[in-house]
């Protein structure tokens, strides 16, 4: 607090505060995460320089404690660096992904939360999805083409995925599954389950097949639009075969009109 005084009285009180040493810093940032091979990820971000209340932080000081998830294991408590690396083994094919936090000489900040990869085999057919909680919704991949901040989404409270309606735009919206095996001597029966808010629901979506979570010139349509409206069950199906013994992913894709419903598969 600082004043002046004289024989006139005291001006008014001015209170300054400034923080002193060592601070909390701020969040790491540029995280990534990649799969360098099969089974071996590399994480990478970039240093907090500053501390969060403006004191004083040291890049080179600082440690970071690393948790993976979503085992939610601690693998690092005070690693040295904004390069980490390990082996991950898992029995089935997971999604996984890295919180990063700074910590400054016991001042630990805010966690910053990496994309996922996926690790492990492809899946292997027969298989089914009927979405039993995050970590399976988690091998999928989203892609918000019109970027318009409605997508894909799985309700955390009774694990239901569908993808958001917008009042204004038409959906552009992908949902991309995680890698699959097909082999070229046979041929594979394909579907998948939709249904709409309401009757009054108009709903329109596409199915494709092709290799990698992102669309390009591999996906070839599979289920062309397909409308259907209202809550009841709508079983869409047909026959699928590959010229080649490799792995393939398949891609949902949502284009209903502005101002339906939410649309469920």
């Amino acid at each position: 607090m600082v004043f002046v005084k004289n024989t006139a009285g005291e001006s008014k009180r001015t209170i300054v505060k400034k923080w002193i040493g060592k601070d909390v810093p701020l969040q790491p940032e540029g995280i990534k995460l990649t799969l360098d091979t099969k089974s071996k990820v590399t994480l990478t971000w970039t240093a907090p320089t500053k501390g969060k209340n403006g004191g004083y932080v040291n890049p080179a000081d600082l440690r970071y404690k690393i948790v993976r998830y979503p085992d939610e294991v601690i693998v690092a408590e005070s690693h040295v660096g904004t390069t980490f690396s390990e082996e991950i083994t898992p029995e089935s094919l997971t999604a996984y992904y890295y919180k990063v936090s700074a910590i400054n000489e016991g001042y630990k900040g805010e966690e910053i939360v990496s994309n996922k990869v996926l690790v492990g085999d492809p899946l292997e057919v027969p298989y089914t999805e009927e979405f039993e909680g995050l970590p399976a919704f988690d091998l999928y991949t989203v892609i918000d083409a019109n970027k318009d901040g409605r997508t894909w989404v799985m309700n955390k409270v009774d694990n239901m995925v569908f993808n958001q309606f917008n009042p204004i735009r038409d959906a552009d919206d992908w949902l991309i599954s995680p890698p699959i095996h097909l082999s070229n001597d046979r041929q594979y029966s394909f579907s998948f389950v939709v249904k709409s808010t309401n009757k009054l629901n108009s709903e329109r979506i596409s199915a494709s097949l092709g290799s990698g979570n992102v669309i390009n010139d591999s996906y070839k349509v599979i289920v062309p639009d397909t409308t259907f409206h209202g809550p009841n069950e709508v079983t869409i199906s047909t026959l699928v075969s590959v010229n080649k013994d490799s792995i393939y992913n398949f891609a949902f894709h949502a284009t209903s009109q502005s101002n339906q419903g939410y649309l469920f598969p």
